[in-house]
């Protein structure tokens, strides 16, 4: 089984330092691409920047000579934000060459327990037979939404899925692919999405796919407020239209920073995400 992982790297590359680690030395994962745009310009058209130092940190880590990185022009003024990143995921399967599951993961998207993800993978491959030739594999988005002084505002309780893994390396919107039979997975891959300083969002929210797709400034002016005291009045709150119960809650837990995260067991982060005051069964794909 071929395994071959890729991330777009941009204005959030420091995230990869975090993401990076949890699945470079997983011996089923033959080959790491990273692509960026050579001009250092979002979707938006906005200039970003990387330092040398980052690119000497690639370096260092990568002891295995597994990463590649990859870049070209993937900025058209004359296309909404989506088309262009569109374009972008579509080169990056295009610079993976053929394997037997393709993996997209943003440098903000952190797995707990990649090896058994990659089992998982392995169980559907040697038995895939019983499937379609083109799958998709989706795991469970845990989304982090606020870093406050007292610990992390998260998304309660984890029913958001993610295109994650496929067969068929073909973009769509963001990842998705609908034409693929989905596969769901209970996997977990912790999403640091609006945990973010203040700058950096509203830099993600002036730049990314979704910029277009919905009252980005009000929704910004909606998350500055959100604080110890108040975060438990709001509910339902998903930025995108048609996700209804996606986002239903709050809840508050007290770590200092994603290190402390990142030591939880999956099962451990699961049990805490979905204590929760709301119920929801329904199934729900993270197109953020």
């Amino acid at each position: 089984m071929v395994v071959k992982i890729g991330y777009l790297v941009s204005y959030d590359y420091e995230y990869l330092k975090y993401s990076l680690p949890l699945i470079y030395e997983n011996k089923k994962v033959q080959e790491i691409i990273l692509v960026i745009d050579k001009d250092r310009l979002t979707w938006s058209g906005n200039r970003f920047e990387i330092p040398h130092a980052f690119f000497e940190w690639i370096k260092s880590f990568d002891t295995e000579s597994k990463i590649k990185i990859k870049e070209d022009t993937f900025y058209n003024e004359l296309n909404p934000p989506m088309i262009n990143e569109n374009k972008e995921r579509n080169f990056l399967y295009n610079k993976m060459g053929r394997c037997d599951w393709y993996i997209q993961l943003d440098c903000d998207e952190y797995f707990l327990d990649f090896s058994s993800f990659m089992n998982e993978l392995e169980e559907i491959y040697l038995d895939k037979n019983k499937y379609h030739n083109t799958l998709s594999v989706c795991v469970k988005f845990a989304n982090l939404f606020k870093k406050i002084e007292k610990g992390f505002l998260i998304i309660s309780p984890i029913i958001e899925n993610c295109w994650v893994a496929t067969t068929n390396p073909i973009c769509y919107y963001g990842r998705v692919n609908e034409s693929n039979e989905i596969i769901e997975s209970d996997t977990i891959l912790v999403h640091q999405s609006w945990a973010r300083n203040e700058s950096e969002i509203l830099q993600k929210i002036t730049n990314w796919g979704h910029k277009n797709d919905f009252d980005s400034n009000s929704y910004f002016n909606l998350w500055k407020s959100l604080d110890r005291n108040n975060y438990r009045y709001i509910h339902n709150f998903h930025p995108l239209q048609d996700n209804d119960g996606v986002w239903n809650e709050l809840k508050l837990l007290h770590f200092e920073n994603i290190e402390t995260l990142l030591d939880y067991s999956e099962n451990k982060l699961r049990r805490i995400f979905n204590k929760s005051r709301l119920k929801s069964t329904k199934n729900n794909y993270s197109k953020l």
